[in-house]
């Protein structure tokens, strides 16, 4: 859970610094680098510098910066211009796309802080419902290498109470 936390506070800060701060002199790709490679070190290095950080005082500091972080969302443009978001081939994506994915991201790390607690799954479907949709939207970009007539339809349908239905069409010959 204390690993969880430290990325947690990182990402907090990344995105005021990157964003609202204007902040650019955040870590950068090392030589040969992947995303994934690049995400997975800049997580590590977070980790490893709030190891002397006690649960208590990193979990005060998650309070303060992630109360930082909403009000930053909330005074934003939802439709202003912001990170890409790789998985869904959008780049600059909308800052209500990029938020979405902070969001699933943060759901993801809190069901594996319930399930490291001996808690279930958050049964609250409103925010289920939200990062449900967020992933639909990658779809096409998933499915952009898949070859299709025009018009053709695949649709995901999820019941229970955060379902729904997406629909993703072919509008040229993938």
């Amino acid at each position: 859970m204390r690993d969880l936390a430290a990325h947690v506070l990182g990402d907090f800060y990344g995105r005021l610094a990157r964003d609202r701060d204007g902040h650019r002199d955040g870590p950068g790709f090392a030589p040969g680098e992947s995303l994934e490679a690049f995400i997975h070190r800049i997580n590590q290095e977070w980790v490893e510098a709030h190891r002397r950080v006690s649960p208590a005082a990193l979990s005060d500091t998650l309070d303060v910066v992630g109360g930082q972080v909403v009000r930053f969302f909330e005074a934003t443009d939802p439709n202003s211009l912001s990170l890409g978001v790789s998985w869904a081939g959008i780049d600059p994506a909308p800052m209500w796309l990029d938020s979405a994915r902070d969001f699933t991201e943060f759901w993801t790390h809190r069901q594996q802080i319930r399930h490291a607690a001996g808690q279930d799954t958050d049964p609250d479907p409103r925010f289920l419902s939200v990062v449900l949709d967020t992933f639909m939207r990658a779809l096409p970009h998933t499915l952009r290498e898949v070859a299709a007539p025009s018009g053709t339809q695949i649709q995901v349908r999820i019941d229970g109470p955060a379902g729904g239905t997406w629909t993703v069409t072919a509008t040229g010959p993938r």
